[in-house]
């Protein structure tokens, strides 16, 4: 995977950071490779300055140390390639809370931009109560946050999704989320680009919630 990744991505990385990278051992060449990846794929560099001033636990986590999370931040944490001091601190949370997260960060959109995410996590816990470390890694402002259910049926529907048409879900309280969440699941997206201004537009319209009806 190393050598084929040096390959792929040679323009993005340093030839110093090619020469760093495949002095380390097997196991941490992998996990540095992961957190290279990341970087690479949200418009970061890998050069031998990043190598040479990283850290062991700046490596992407290992499966035993995923295994800490709750199972949903675990994925996120895994697809993101989180370091091992990363993926530490969230694991101190409780695991109410780190669904919570987990939740946030799949949410469609949300990470989209968001060049170091770990840039993110370190500012968060930084802050000195619990309330104010999950704000903080919320991203919360005045918008409400997608339901999880709904978050998992969106993410669940192959793709491409419009700003507008997630902010409209937004708007709906949490029990009409996990309502619109549940009738998703009976609609064939077959055809349909963007599944979440589709949602949108038939929860406005009425006619997405009818396909479940809410058991009296």
């Amino acid at each position: 995977r190393g050598a084929e990744l040096l390959r792929r991505r040679r323009e993005s990385i340093s030839p110093r950071g090619a020469e760093l990278l495949r002095k380390l051992g097997s196991d941490q060449a992998r996990r540095f490779l992961r957190r290279a990846e990341s970087r690479l794929a949200r418009g970061g560099t890998v050069d031998g300055g990043w190598i040479l001033s990283a850290k062991s636990d700046d490596a992407a986590a290992s499966d035993m140390e995923l295994r800490r999370l709750e199972p949903p931040l675990r994925c996120v944490a895994d697809e993101l390639a989180l370091s091992s001091h990363a993926v530490k601190r969230l694991s101190s949370l409780t695991p109410a809370n780190q669904r919570r997260v987990a939740s946030r960060w799949d949410e469609p959109l949300f990470l989209d931009g968001m060049r170091n995410p770990e840039a993110i996590l370190v500012q968060a816990f930084k802050k000195k109560t619990p309330d104010r470390i999950m704000n903080f890694l919320l991203l919360n402002s005045s918008e409400r946050l997608l339901e999880p259910e709904l978050v998992e049926a969106l993410r669940g529907v192959a793709g491409t999704y419009d700003k507008a048409g997630i902010d409209a879900l937004r708007r709906y309280d949490a029990a009409t989320q996990r309502h619109a969440a549940a009738a998703l699941a009976t609609v064939d997206f077959t055809g349909i680009a963007d599944p979440g201004s589709w949602a949108a537009k038939h929860l406005a319209k009425g006619t997405l919630l009818t396909r479940v009806p809410l058991a009296k």
